[in-house]
């Protein structure tokens, strides 16, 4: 910031020496007194506004140029994510497959040989995957230097708004799941002036007064 902002005097305000405001002529002196306050900000701003908006604008010019310098490199890896993910899940699929494959041979041996032994019982059973047998473990994919194992992200998109809401009241789904929009629902108070019932909505009113 340059020295002349920085060498910018607070202004000192003197509140009047009102602690209520039930006369008439108390009314007066505070509604003057907001008055001076309003040119005093003014004034302000006039002031350092300029080197605010100078200030700015060549910080979004540096953040532009910082983001035209660092998306080649984002992009690059992203591709190469991408890449690597594709690459350690099917890394993993084959493990998995190789893994199902010899639980399954060493239970039809298992199997085979209960047979063999005239235990027709234990080798349904082994079949069956009711006993537990003893397999070969396979050699799992070996984590990558500097890079995780692909993690599972789930998300989740409403497409009945109207069961979700049935599902809530009927203490289906926590209310949790629903939130109410109190922008639309203000909006739609004020344009009434408060003249309207929305179930479950308490509606209240505020005053305040602005400078002029």
């Amino acid at each position: 910031m340059s020295e002349d902002v920085m060498s910018t005097e607070v202004a000192v305000i003197d509140f009047p020496a009102i602690v209520v405001c039930e006369t008439r002529d108390q009314a007066e002196c505070l509604a003057a007194f907001r008055r001076t306050l309003k040119v005093m900000e003014k004034q302000m701003l006039d002031e350092i506004q300029p080197h605010v908006d100078r200030a700015h604008k060549a910080w979004k010019a540096l953040v532009a140029t910082r983001e035209e310098k660092i998306q080649p490199i984002k992009d690059a890896d992203a591709k190469a994510n991408r890449l690597l993910t594709d690459y350690q899940l099917r890394e993993a699929a084959a493990a998995r497959a190789a893994q199902e494959a010899a639980d399954k041979a060493a239970r039809e041996e298992a199997a085979r040989l209960a047979r063999a032994e005239g235990d027709k019982r234990t080798a349904k059973a082994i079949e069956a995957g009711r006993v537990a047998v003893a397999s070969v473990a396979v050699e799992q994919p070996k984590k990558l230097e500097g890079v995780s194992a692909p993690i599972e992200r789930y998300s989740a998109e409403v497409v009945d708004i109207i069961a979700l809401c049935k599902a809530v009241v009927s203490g289906a789904a926590p209310v949790g799941y629903v939130e109410a929009n109190m922008s639309v629902i203000n909006k739609t108070v004020t344009a009434c002036k408060g003249k309207i019932a929305i179930p479950g909505v308490r509606i209240a009113v505020g005053y305040s007064s602005s400078r002029r």
